[in-house]
Parts: C-alpha cells; structure tokens; sequence
C-alpha cells in the first residue's frame, strides 16, 4: 500500500511540473519587445493658396523615436500615405519636432531637411493628395518597427 501511494504521489508531482512548466514556457513566448513609450503632439494647418498644409509631431516625453525603426503612417482626408523607416539614424527627442508638407501638386509628403527627422525620404501617397482643407481629418500612426507595436496614433482636424 505504501508503495501505491509512493508511485502516485511521484505521478502527481511529474503532472504537476509538466502543467506548471508548459504555462510558464507559454507565458514567455508572449513576452515580446516593447516598442518605445513617447508623450507626443499633433498639429495640422490648412493650405492657405499660398503654402502648403502641414501636419507637425511634437515630441514632449518619453522615448526618442529613431528615424531608422519608426514607420510613420499619415492618412489626409482618407487618402494613406507610408513613410518607411529612414536608413540612418537620425532622432526625434524631447523638445524636439518634425513637419511635413501637404505637396498635393506631386501627391506626396515632404519633410525638409531642417526637420528632426531629416533622414525620411519624401514618400509617395496610395492615392491622390489633395490640398489639406480646414476641416480635413488628419490621422497620424507612428509605429516601432523592431516590435510592430503602434507606438502613438491620433486623428485630428485641420
């Protein structure tokens, strides 16, 4: 009897550790890279006829953004435009800001060279730009590249 209970106190234990084991392993396959934590500000100023609608991001805490691992996603009045990861290093810090141009003549976005992030390219839209309009709505998503995970996303109105 002794020996029953032996063998079945072992089973248990072996069960045990196995249950335990397979949910902390399980546990750490969901752990994954966090992207960086920014506090950030959005802003959008219309075409006026004679210069092109902005979009401005601010960075006012948190993380510095690098250009290299920072996808940024601009979407105006519904048309999408991606703007990859540039392939040096500048950053966007605290105190820092980048704004880009509305260029509805060439459906593109435009980041001078005077910006934070200088080292994006000008990118191309999904579609056709049109001049940005007060009342147009502006979704801005800035995304880490290393993790895939949404860093800030916000909609504002021109």
């Amino acid at each position: 009897m002794a020996v029953i209970g032996i063998i079945l106190i072992m089973a248990i234990t072996v069960i045990l550790a196995e249950v335990i084991g397979t949910f902390v392993m399980g546990l750490g396959n969901q752990v994954g890279e966090s992207g960086p934590q920014a506090t950030l500000g959005v802003s959008a100023t219309a075409d006026d006829g004679t210069t092109d609608g902005a979009i401005t991001i601010e960075h006012n805490g948190g993380d510095a953004l690098h250009a290299d691992s920072t996808k940024l996603v601009i979407s105006v009045a519904g048309v999408e435009t991606e703007i990859a990861p540039a392939s040096t290093g500048t950053s966007l810090t605290v105190g820092g800001s980048a704004t880009f141009t509305i260029d509805d003549t060439n459906d593109k976005i435009d980041l001078p060279a005077s910006n934070a992030w200088s080292d994006y390219s000008n990118s191309a839209a999904s579609g056709t730009l049109s001049a940005l309009s007060t009342g147009d709505v502006v979704e801005v998503k800035i995304i880490d590249t290393n993790s895939q995970k949404v860093i800030y996303r916000t909609e504002i109105t021109a």
